[in-house]
C-alpha cells in the first residue's frame, strides 16, 4: 500500500450471531425439504439428511455461536498490514487475506490462508456479530487496499 492514513489498526471483536444463525437454520431447512421431495431411496435420504444436519451443528457451533475452541473470535489488521486471527483457545495465528473474499455493506466474508494450515479460514462478519463502526472501517480499508493491489482482494 502505499498510503498508510487509513491504516491505524482495525481489531474486530466477533461476538455470536443470532441474524447468521437464522440464515443457516432457514437454509438447512430449505435442503432437508428438498432431500425429503427427492426420487431415491429412504435409506439414502435418511444418510443426506444426516450430512446435512452434521454440517448445520458444525456451522452453528464454529461461525454462528463461536463455541468452538479453534473459533475464530478476533480478526486483527495491523498498520503494517498484516493479518493476525485470535481463536478462543487464545492460540493468535499470523494469515494472509485471500483474494476471493467477499466485502458488502451488510456482509463479509474473510477467506484466509493460514501458513502452517492446509485448509483456509473464514470469517463471516454481519451487522450483529461486529462492531458497526469497525465494520466499516474495515470495508473502507479493503476497497482502498484492493485499488493498491492488483494480485489480491
Amino acid at each position: 500500500m502505499s498510503s498508510k492514513k487509513y491504516a491505524s489498526p482495525l481489531q474486530l471483536e466477533l461476538k455470536p450471531s443470532r441474524l447468521l444463525f437464522s440464515i443457516v437454520l432457514a437454509l438447512h431447512t430449505i435442503a432437508l425439504l428438498m432431500i425429503y421431495l427427492l426420487p431415491v431411496n429412504s435409506l439414502l435420504k435418511l444418510f443426506t439428511a444426516l450430512l446435512v444436519i452434521s454440517t448445520f451443528m458444525y456451522f452453528v457451533y464454529y461461525q454462528a455461536f463461536r463455541k468452538s475452541a479453534k473459533a475464530i473470535i478476533k480478526v486483527i489488521w495491523d498498520a503494517s498490514d498484516e493479518w493476525f486471527l485470535v481463536t478462543r483457545s487464545g492460540e493468535q495465528m499470523p494469515a494472509n487475506l485471500v483474494g476471493d473474499s467477499f466485502s458488502h455493506p451488510r456482509l463479509a466474508v474473510l477467506n484466509f490462508k493460514i501458513p502452517e494450515h492446509f485448509f483456509q479460514k473464514r470469517v463471516v462478519l454481519l451487522r450483529d456479530n461486529v462492531d458497526e463502526n469497525l465494520f466499516r472501517r474495515l470495508r473502507v480499508r479493503l476497497k482502498i487496499s484492493s485499488h493498491h493491489q492488483t494480485d489480491e482482494f
